[in-house]
């Protein structure tokens, strides 16, 4: 990727920066908005076309050392994910004039951003691509919110939709991550002492990473480095092995085994790595499942599409109607096995699955963070 630019972005622009404000699914941008964005797309002209170039080649990977443990760097997550928020803009603005093909080209970008993360071995790596997935997601939503879409442009948006499938990520992201755990019990102090900082080691460094090889050397001489190691591989095993099961049994079996593990650690005597370590990891199945749900309700969305072109505008009844002509078969729900709900608006429809409480609030879209409301994951198409 091309070196990103380093710059203080113009207030009104809207998806990036600090000060970004959340965009409507279905409302045009402000006047100073839109001017923002239109300046920020032309100083980035040069920046994207180099992005692009390097995202499409075939295969990508990252120098990444496990044995490095939780101190191992990881620099090029932040501007993967930088670089899908910002063809997530490009796509926004190319809809506000207009401009489908070029919106949902853009989409493709950011997905391809997400995918050079398809093949690294870690947690985190695989949660940066989901983000960046989730985007593409979100933005083709938006399209169909904003525009009735061409057969063409809907099997384009299609393709895109199937691109953002993340089958196999969970086992290898588990896989990873336990080689890089396990590493923990036999890394050299200054591996340990190097976790959380930054830059130059700070003073007192090399006393520092003595001291906590010595601390390593008396938890293996009683015996508690081993039941620290043999208590996360106890909980890595049931992840590893239920990670292609996409079941609700198999995603709340992983999490129940994630977190006992973590409440285990947490009793006298401490198992203190395992404790540090899986605290994290206990949501990830859900996270995985939630993108996969939204996915699914993406693509019925786009049978839905078809069905109103050849209805007059018409929605169906229900999903089963769809079918076969416009979609093999319903999909399931990740969440309960059932097939994904169906909701007519006001002005379009939802479909949804229940989420991961298994409630179904009858299509409620996720609310802002920190409201706490009940909520389902949905695909809503505003029109």
């Amino acid at each position: 990727l091309p070196e990103p630019r380093r710059r203080e972005y113009d207030p009104n622009l809207p998806i990036l920066g600090a000060k970004a404000r959340a965009v409507s699914k279905t409302e045009p941008l402000s006047a100073e908005a839109r001017g923002a964005a239109e300046t920020w797309r032309a100083e980035r002209r040069a920046h994207a076309e180099a992005a692009r170039a390097a995202l499409a080649r075939p295969h990508c990977r990252f120098p990444v050392d496990l044995e490095e443990t939780f101190a191992a760097p990881l620099p090029y997550l932040s501007p993967l994910r930088a670089e899908a928020s910002a063809f997530q803009l490009e796509s926004l603005l190319a809809l506000e004039e207009g401009n489908v093909d070029q919106a949902i080209a853009s989409l493709f970008d950011a997905a391809r951003a997400g995918n050079a993360l398809k093949e690294e071995p870690l947690v985190i790596c695989q949660l940066v691509r989901l983000a960046c997935l989730t985007i593409a997601l979100n933005g083709a939503e938006r399209v169909l919110c904003r525009r009735e879409l061409s057969p063409a442009q809907l099997g384009r948006t299609q393709a895109l939709l199937e691109m953002l499938e993340s089958r196999g990520a969970a086992r290898r992201a588990f896989m990873g991550e336990r080689v890089m755990a396990l590493s923990v019990f036999h890394a050299p102090g200054k591996v340990l002492a190097a976790a959380g900082t930054e830059g130059a080691p700070p003073e007192g460094f090399d006393h520092q990473a003595q001291a906590l090889r010595l601390g390593m050397g008396v938890m293996e001489a009683i015996g508690l480095a081993a039941a620290d190691r043999r208590l996360m591989l106890e909980a890595f095993e049931p992840a590893i092995t239920l990670a292609d099961d996409d079941t609700p049994a198999a995603i709340q079996q992983t999490s129940q085994a994630l977190d006992r593990a973590v409440e285990k650690a947490r009793r006298f005597p401490p198992k203190m790595f395992t404790g540090l370590l899986l605290p994290a990891l206990g949501k990830t199945r859900v996270k995985f499942a939630v993108l996969e749900a939204r996915r699914r309700g993406g693509l019925a969305a786009l049978a839905v599409e078809r069905y109103r072109a050849a209805h007059h505008g018409a929605l169906p009844a229900t999903l089963s109607d769809l079918t076969p002509q416009f979609l093999g078969r319903v999909p399931n729900d990740p969440f309960d096995t059932q097939p994904l709900r169906f909701k007519a608006l006001a002005k379009g429809y939802v479909i949804y699955s229940v989420g991961s409480d298994g409630n179904d609030n009858e299509g409620r879209e996720r609310p802002p963070k920190g409201t706490g409301q009940d909520y389902d994951e949905t695909f809503t198409v505003a029109r």
